[in-house]
């Protein structure tokens, strides 16, 4: 079975949203719940940038790649199982 390498890519994309979507929420439950003052923004500002970071670093390393090669799965099965067998 061959398939194009961008399948994973349009995965990558559908957790990205879903991650995203929870950042949203939490940072909505953090503003409304957490403490009001300084401690608060601070948690925040702290949280939105290290998800900002790795984003920004999984960008880098997605761009690496050559996403319109093919991918054959009968052949990435074959060497996961010869040292096995």
């Amino acid at each position: 079975m061959i398939f194009p390498m961008y399948y994973f890519l349009i995965l990558y994309c559908v957790f990205l949203f879903a991650g995203g979507v929870f950042v949203i929420i939490n940072v909505m439950h953090l503003l409304a719940f957490g403490l009001q003052g300084f401690k608060t923004a601070f948690v925040v500002l702290l949280y939105l940038g290290a998800t900002i970071a790795i984003i920004g670093y999984s960008y880098v390393l997605i761009m690496q790649y050559d996403w319109s090669q093919e991918f054959m799965l009968s052949e990435f099965t074959s060497s996961l199982m010869n040292p096995i067998l």
